[in-house]
């Protein structure tokens, strides 16, 4: 079975694209979205590069039933607010 790789992603990461191509090797990216005005012009790119899940309406059952391997996050936006 491949391995998951959950990607919580907002504002100040890197690219979607840059993200996909840099873990590829290491597992089928999915991209974890929480709600913002970033993610909501970046959905639409972002499902056409890889499975994508919007939280945090969404987040437990549909990131459980993933059973990822890892869940990483390239953005700290709104971390110390």
């Amino acid at each position: 079975m491949p391995r998951i790789v959950v990607v919580v992603y907002d504002e100040g990461a890197v690219s979607p694209a840059e993200i996909v191509t840099g873990l590829k090797e290491v597992g089928e990216v999915v991209f974890a979205l929480p709600p913002s005005d970033h993610n909501d012009g970046m959905a639409p790119l972002i499902d056409d590069l890889a499975t994508c899940v919007h939280i945090p309406e969404e987040a437990i059952d549909e990131v459980r039933a993933l059973r990822p391997d890892a869940v990483l996050t390239f953005s700290a936006s709104g971390a110390y607010d």
